[in-house]
């Protein structure tokens, strides 16, 4: 764990951090519910330290 962020990090030839993936957009089809239901797993792994914040 990074003490100064708290964000999780894993050694695998070099310190390796997870970021903050792309929310979804675009598309023919856009499903709202899908896209608030992804945008609120990634604001909890971000609040658990997995996923950086930006």
């Amino acid at each position: 764990m990074n003490r100064a962020s708290g964000q999780e990090i894993r050694f695998a030839d070099g310190w390796q951090v997870a970021t903050r993936p792309d929310l979804p957009s675009g598309g023919q089809t856009v499903d709202v519910q899908a896209r608030s239901a992804i945008a609120a797993i990634v604001d909890c792994l971000t609040d658990a330290g997995l996923l950086g914040s930006e």
